[in-house]
């Protein structure tokens, strides 16, 4: 196998692997959001418990979020801005992380709120592992397409 091969092989690799992680994620926020959506008063209470919101800012979290991974998610699985559409996620699951973190510190008794605002589960170690296995994804994907852009002599997109 000759250098350009194995080079255009790499791409191929890295360009379904892109590919799997943009779907993974997309399809999260999705399962998410409809979650939301299904349930709005139970993720505004789930939104309200964690206690790092005023009440005002965290109705209006309630209100925009699930649309927003609605939105992220349906460019992430279209291909339409994916490279805003991840770092948008890579925001999102930052802080989905970060309050879970600091809630699970304050040792709150509340629910997570992510995939069954509906349905009572507990954050502790099963949300946190979900929460970081997606964020690692995102991370992921951004290191994928910082590698590839290195090896192709193109300037980034910011």
């Amino acid at each position: 196998m000759g250098y350009l091969s194995l080079r255009t092989e790499r791409r191929r690799v890295a360009a379904v692997a892109e590919a799997l992680v943009s779907w993974v994620l997309g399809l999260a926020l999705i399962a998410s959001a409809i979650a939301h959506c299904g349930h709005p008063y139970a993720f505004l209470g789930a939104v309200y418990g964690y206690g790092l919101l005023g009440s005002e800012t965290g109705l209006y979290v309630a209100m925009v979020l699930p649309m927003l991974q609605l939105l992220v998610a349906t460019c992430l699985l279209s291909g339409l801005w994916e490279d805003a559409a991840h770092g948008i996620a890579l925001a999102m699951l930052s802080c989905f992380a970060v309050a879970q973190t600091v809630a699970w510190m304050r040792r709150l008794d509340i629910s997570c709120g992510c995939f069954d605002a509906g349905v009572e589960s507990k954050i502790g170690p099963m949300s946190l592992g979900i929460v970081y296995s997606l964020w690692l994804l995102s991370v992921s994907r951004h290191v994928l397409r910082l590698n590839a852009v290195r090896h192709s002599g193109r300037s980034p997109k910011v």
